[in-house]
């Protein structure tokens, strides 16, 4: 799952299939850190985090106004691919109680040519992005969060100037109250994309919309736990619009509803004990529960031991879960019959759940540290699609394909992370 400042942003992969469009969202030069978390997070996040979670989080304004301009141009030795990356954010304090940033950022890409071949060997792209944050202190213990994203992006394979057009938007609204021992955070927030392609087998429009309504507690008020209490209640659309033929206009959506706990707990002054558990209710396969625990501890004030488990599943995608949805795609047209990919919806499909273990060792003194974790992951339930024959519909031979569960999948293995600072002395 992707997370820009804590809110999810529309998956388009699960609907698009090898598309990347969810991932060219913020400007670099609004970015402060990026926080990965890996394994199953669905006990916190729900669906889609069953892999991990990534979390992309912008700037905050200072006390005092800054600014920066960036300029870049960039020379490719090939028939095309030069680039150029201009970007700006300002922010600040506008008033006492006003706090604002404004990032910008304009690329261009020159479609890269292959040779004689129709299609770029690397594509063009023209992006524009732009954010504005606002922070409003009602007083000591209350603010009012309000932030607006704005994306467009042209693709250019060179056989068609206008490949995609993307058009995205995610606009959002928090509302935190602090109080001596509980931190309460209100948001909901909306996040729209549109991708239209002018290909002439792909003139439709994806249209994805994705609402979420959040209320979270932090309770501190217990001695030794600290404690996060959260309800949601989300909703995802997705529509299919053809150009010339709305006809064939797929569109669907699904409700989920959400409650989460998780607790953790200081076991006197070597042990940390993380327990958690998530309840998501969906429209259509009915209800998953994801409880996970971790456990820390200090071996001494440079060493440690952890291990963990944590469950996590994945719901079908709109497209995947609908017995209404089609895809058909050529393979083959300079042949008679035409060869064609024919991908159905099933709603018999489950999701995907994962079980996942790990143990760890880690180090950390001074400028060095060293981890290693040894993990296992089983998947069961994995969401792929099989042969369903071939049905003939002259001039087009279809080759069917189902969504479908596989029964089981594993993931195992060993991971070694050694770090060194300050190699070079002063």
């Amino acid at each position: 799952m992707i997370l820009i400042d804590g809110k999810r942003i529309s998956a388009s992969d699960s609907l698009i299939g090898m598309s990347d469009f969810a991932y060219s969202w913020v400007p670099l030069n609004a970015i402060k850190k990026i926080e990965v978390i890996k394994g199953p997070m669905s006990s916190l996040y729900g669906s889609s985090a069953i892999g991990g979670v990534v979390n992309i989080i912008t700037k905050k304004p200072t006390d005092s106004f800054f600014g920066e301009v960036d300029a870049k141009y960039g020379f490719s030795s090939a028939d095309g691919g030069d680039e150029q990356d201009y970007s700006i954010n300002v922010g600040g304090k506008i008033t006492d109680k006003l706090s604002a940033t404004i990032f910008a950022q304009a690329i261009k890409i020159e479609p890269m040519k292959d040779g004689t071949n129709v299609l770029a060997k690397r594509e063009g792209r023209d992006v524009k992005n732009a954010i504005l944050n606002l922070w409003y202190d009602i007083d000591d213990s209350q603010q009012i969060a309000i932030s607006s994203m704005r994306g467009d992006e042209i693709r250019d394979n060179l056989k068609y100037k206008e490949y995609y057009d993307i058009e995205k938007s995610h606009d959002s609204i928090e509302y935190r109250k602090y109080f001596d021992n509980v931190k309460m955070n209100l948001k909901y927030y909306m996040t729209s994309l549109d991708a239209h392609s002018d290909d002439t087998s792909l003139l439709y429009t994806h249209k994805m919309d994705d609402e979420v309504m959040n209320a979270e507690f932090a309770i501190s008020a217990i001695d030794d736990n600290y404690i996060i209490l959260g309800a949601e209640r989300r909703v995802e659309k997705y529509h299919k619009a053809y150009d010339f033929t709305p006809a064939k206009d797929f569109k669907d959506e699904i409700d989920y509803t959400s409650f989460y706990l998780q607790d953790e707990i200081a076991v006197g002054e070597k042990t940390l004990l993380t327990l958690g558990a998530r309840y998501d209710k969906h429209e259509k396969f009915g209800a998953e529960l994801s409880p996970k625990a971790n456990l820390v501890y200090k071996l001494d004030e440079y060493n440690r031991l952890k291990g963990g488990y944590g469950h996590g599943f994945n719901a079908p995608s709109l497209t995947q879960n609908s017995d209404d949805y089609v895809l058909a795609y050529p393979i083959n047209t300079s042949s008679m019959p035409m060869q064609f990919y024919r991908f159905r919806g099933n709603s018999a499909l489950k999701p995907e759940v994962s079980d996942s273990f790990e143990v760890g060792y880690e180090y950390a003194r001074d400028t060095t540290s060293f981890k290693a974790t040894v993990f296992y992951t089983k998947v069961s339930d994995l969401i792929t699609y099989k042969d369903n024959g071939t049905t003939v519909a002259m001039p087009i031979a279809y080759q069917e394909k189902l969504y479908s569960n596989v029964d089981e999948a594993a993931i195992y293995g060993l991971e070694v992370e050694y770090e060194e600072k300050e190699i070079l002395s002063n």
